[in-house]
């Protein structure tokens, strides 16, 4: 399963010398509303709700009202503290990732397998050497930067980016900046994106929907969907600010929907047609897989979990308090349930796991 981390910090990057310089960061364009955004009802920039092509009748998405939210406790434990000298900075799927103040490494941490009835167990898998003084956890693999250039690191590989990339996000496999480039599964690297197709780098990107369109935020402030020929396809916004996060989702009828974050510190949603920014503010934004309520983010020391699309508005919305000061949160499923995890700099809390068979 995709699950959300957090990609936002620092406009996509952490720059691993300054934690303060990637603490979530108030909105600067508009005051920020805590409870409410557009009516859940509402057509916005999507049109009505009629069928259209892959997406379905009532298919149009809207951002959620804090204030119809229902409060749950999440139940969450201490789970795991790493050794002192070590700051979290990142959550993606089943891996942290943290900087050692003493050794200047850079260090993932990862989860073992959920067991029903218990906290996750959580250990140190792999350090990078020093030289790393910057990075970016993706679903498979890890961006990490040095003075004269970048990679895509997993536990058993190291792949040098070329530096003409400028590399600066990164979404699966590909990675972004000037273009977009993917490596297949023999590591052989080609583009996606090819950057005479872009007229600024790439601030935050991902693919939508059953044909992985690629979603581009670039950092004039454009958002635009490429089609096959990865030309821009119909797509209606109302903001114009850089993403510092997008993310998108598979399974069920939400394959085609995506969330993220403004660089200024709003949700933003939408889905193949188009996107709107929510008077939400939002930090670690992600969406969960086969599941009708995808939409997670912190706001401010609440997690809110909501549905996106108008025909699961029915479900309504929860928010759970967290830890002051926490930075992100992941959501691991086991069976047909999971365990939740928030954390900060220092520590990593948990929810009891519940893995029912199904």
């Amino acid at each position: 399963m995709q699950v959300g981390m957090r990609t936002a910090l620092c406009a996509g990057w952490l720059l691993w010398g300054s934690l303060a310089g990637c603490a979530r960061t108030e909105p600067r364009d508009e005051a920020a509303s805590s409870d409410a955004g557009p009516d859940a009802t509402s057509d916005g920039p999507f049109g009505d709700s009629g069928s259209d092509g892959d997406l379905g009748p009532q298919a149009k998405v809207s951002c959620p009202a804090l204030d119809t939210c229902e409060v749950r406790d999440a139940k969450l434990s201490l789970a795991f503290e790493p050794p002192p000298s070590v700051e979290l900075l990142q959550g993606h799927g089943m891996r942290f990732l943290g900087t050692d103040r003493a050794s200047g490494e850079l260090v993932v941490y990862e989860l073992g397998i959920p067991v029903s009835g218990k906290l996750p167990e959580i250990a140190e898998a792999f350090r990078l050497p020093a030289f790393y003084t910057r990075g970016q956890l993706g679903a498979e693999g890890l961006l990490a930067c040095r003075q004269d250039g970048c990679a895509f690191v997993t536990r058993d590989r190291n792949s040098p980016l070329p530096g003409s990339l400028v590399a600066a996000a990164i979404f699966g496999r590909c990675v972004g900046g000037i273009g977009i480039f993917c490596f297949d599964a023999n590591d052989m690297l080609s583009a996606l994106v090819l950057p005479e197709r872009l007229l600024s780098p790439v601030a935050a990107f991902a693919l939508v929907g059953s044909k992985q369109m690629p979603l581009v935020s670039t950092t004039d402030g454009k958002l635009q969907l490429l089609g096959a020929d990865k030309t821009p396809a119909p797509f209606a916004v109302d903001f114009s600010a850089p993403l510092s996060s997008v993310a998108t989702t598979a399974g069920y009828s939400t394959s085609q929907v995506w969330a993220g974050r403004t660089q200024t510190g709003f949700l933003a949603v939408g889905d193949e047609r188009g996107g709107t920014k929510c008077e939400v503010r939002a930090d670690d934004v992600k969406l969960a897989e086969y599941s009708n309520v995808p939409l997670r983010f912190l706001n401010g020391d609440r997690l809110v979990s909501a549905p996106l699309q108008a025909r699961y508005a029915k479900l309504g919305c929860e928010t759970s308090p967290v830890p002051p000061g926490s930075l992100g949160h992941t959501y691991i499923r086991c069976g047909l349930a999971g365990t939740q995890l928030v954390f900060d700099a220092h520590h990593i809390y948990a929810s009891i796991a519940f893995c029912p068979a199904g």
